[in-house]
């Protein structure tokens, strides 16, 4: 398998994890901090 897929999942599998303890802690607060990614404006301005 190549080294870089296990890199990706790991690194994927930690963003999902942090967005659940923050949803946990601060309800509504994975919706904000994902918003960029379904707003093509903010995106756009992000780059």
């Amino acid at each position: 398998m190549d080294p870089s897929v296990p890199t990706v999942v790991i690194i994927a599998a930690a963003l999902v994890i942090r967005t659940a303890v923050a949803e946990i802690r601060e309800p509504g607060s994975a919706r904000r901090d994902w918003a960029f990614v379904t707003n093509s404006q903010r995106w756009r301005r992000a780059c």
